[in-house]
């Protein structure tokens, strides 16, 4: 199995790798996701240690997805999009 985290874009429905990286996510335990988006910059941790990121050339907008391969289970907890007012709370 392919263990790796990677940052996508799509456009036009065509999903694009901006930024991949190997890493090893031990089964069976809960990990911690995050990803933050400050202006053109994208940054992805994992249980708090930075893992990749990634800066565009334009502001963001558009959609939040999660995405994992097909023979992959994968169970999601408290999963939350809020902007940057949200965070500050």
């Amino acid at each position: 199995m392919k263990q790796s985290a990677a940052l996508y874009e799509f456009i036009d429905g065509k999903r694009r790798v901006k930024a991949e990286v190997k890493l090893r996510v031990p089964r069976e335990v809960w990990h911690n996701l995050s990803v933050t988006v400050a202006d053109t910059d994208i940054t992805c941790a994992v249980n708090e240690t930075f893992v990749c990121s990634y800066a565009v050339d334009k502001p963001l907008h558009g959609h939040v997805g999660l995405w994992t391969r097909a023979d992959a289970v994968t169970l999601f907890c408290n999963f939350s999009v809020g902007g940057a007012a949200q965070l500050l709370k």
